[in-house]
């Protein structure tokens, strides 16, 4: 419809509406930050033990989706193996294991014991053995 045709009656101009964009350029729009370990575990903490209403909703939103919890919980295991394989190696001296690296895993541990639990406590019985 041209501004200038006899169908445009009000005066006002046209305007075609535009296609929104699809493709690469859109999807990398939603792509989601590298964080470092540091920054994933105290965030996860902060999850996992806190009463403000943003954690406990993502708590819950972890723990009712069996993807997001395998992947966290999988993630959070890997410390438990490397913690076991730090404590068999009689030849761990303080060069080799930085206290950076045991204070991550020594976290990741908590947050996976936490994860455990609160998944447990929503299921509203009281387990033998986790």
């Amino acid at each position: 419809l041209n501004y200038f045709s006899p169908d445009n009656l009000d005066g006002k101009p046209k305007t075609s509406k535009k296609r929104k964009q699809r493709g690469k350029k859109a999807a990398a729009k939603y792509e989601l930050p590298q964080l470092d370990i540091e920054t994933s575990l105290g965030i996860l903490g902060n999850i996992l033990k806190g009463s403000y209403p943003a954690s406990l909703s993502a708590r819950d939103s972890i723990i009712k989706s069996e993807a997001a919890f395998t992947a966290i919980s999988t993630a959070l295991q890997s410390a438990r193996t490397a913690a076991e394989t730090i404590i068999k190696s009689q030849l761990a001296d303080e060069a080799e294991v930085s206290i950076a690296k045991i204070r991550h895993i020594g976290n990741a541990i908590e947050c996976y014991g936490r994860l455990l639990i609160h998944r447990e406590a929503m299921r509203g019985e009281v387990p033998m053995r986790l």
